[in-house]
């Protein structure tokens, strides 16, 4: 087992990260450290199931992103999308630089670093990778996303926070019931929202593959996990949706301008030197919008790639779960995000 610690990365006086560390494996050999982002409505916390049960040989960080509890709050709240994007996108490229030379995750010449972004966190990603297409970054931060990532894993990041693509049927409906509710009731609606348990059809999910979302139809959840005692016990605590509003202001638009936007730092991944390998992970029983953002990002990815450089690929994590795989089943995505 691992000896989680929680500590907290300093960058600076009001750059300061809270996060857990699995530690490093106990040998001189190379290691390969993963990298964990949090998705909206909760902080580093939530990854506490799988750091602790990072396989041999592993390292895994977790950290909360800026406003979450632990971490340095915005120092501007009500500063534009795009200064809020680039806020967010220097600090995960800050974070990662961080973590490398304090904690010496590349001390070993065959040591690698490995990023997932879960949910909202595709907007840190996004932005920050837009930052490095657009010549923003600081020499660390560019040298960081440029060669010392070698894999990047986005875990069902939702299409309407981060790709630029217009609201599907499912998303349009929710929100209609969603902003005619009071404050109070838009946080319960909201999480049996995101923990609903959805089944679709194999032509549905064959699209996914396809790299085609289900843009047209409005699904019904079977179930939703905010019926589930136990988990809630386990999330209730973690539970953080203070910075959600600024997180959401940050999103790319839903226009052409946002599509660009996207596809401009999707670009700079494929680009990248260091990133061997693209990951597009999903779960069959998840929500609506985070089905429909892993089938735009391997539509889009399909587009972009070289016909001779093919480092994009959908796997899909085992069993009955939806995204909340990392708190009741770790080890399943454990074993998609080693495959």
């Amino acid at each position: 087992m691992p000896h989680l610690t929680e500590s907290t990365l300093v960058l600076s006086p009001d750059s300061r990260f809270a996060y857990y560390d699995s530690g490093p494996p106990p040998t001189d050999e190379p290691y390969t450290t993963y990298i964990f982002i949090h998705g909206a409505l909760f902080n580093h916390r939530i990854w506490k199931q799988m750091v602790s049960s990072v396989p041999a040989h592993a390292r895994a960080l977790a950290h909360s992103t800026r406003g979450y509890n632990g971490s340095s709050p915005f120092p501007n709240p009500d500063a534009s999308e795009s200064e809020l994007r680039t806020l967010i996108g220097q600090d995960l490229a800050s974070i990662v630089a961080g973590y490398s030379s304090q904690l010496c995750l590349l001390s070993h010449p065959n040591s690698k670093i490995k990023l997932l972004t879960w949910s909202i966190g595709v907007c840190s990603l996004l932005s920050a990778y837009n930052l490095l297409a657009e010549g923003k970054l600081e020499h660390a931060q560019e040298k960081v996303l440029h060669s010392h990532i070698s894999e990047i894993m986005v875990f069902e990041g939702p299409s309407t926070l981060g790709f630029g693509i217009p609201a599907s049927a499912a998303t349009l409906a929710f929100r209609a019931v969603f902003d005619s509710l009071s404050p109070g009731d838009m946080f319960v609606a909201a999480i049996r929202q995101v923990t609903g348990i959805y089944d679709y059809s194999e032509a549905i999910l064959d699209d996914v593959v396809k790299g085609v979302p289900t843009m047209d139809v409005v699904f019904q959840p079977r179930s939703s996990l905010a019926d589930d005692e136990v988990f809630m016990e386990i999330i209730s605590s973690i539970m953080d949706p203070a910075p959600l509003g600024i997180y959401i202001k940050a999103r790319t638009q839903e226009n052409d301008e946002g599509l660009e936007w996207s596809r401009m730092a999707l670009k700079a991944i494929l680009d990248a030197p260091g990133v061997k390998e693209i990951k597009v992970l999903a779960t069959r029983h998840t929500v609506p919008d985070c089905l429909e953002g892993p089938a735009v990002l391997v539509g889009e990815l399909t587009r972009l790639e070289e016909a001779q450089v093919k480092k994009m690929r959908l796997c899909w994590v085992e069993g009955e779960y939806n995204h909340f795989v990392l708190v009741q089943a770790p080890n399943e995505l454990w074993e998609a995000i080693m495959s």
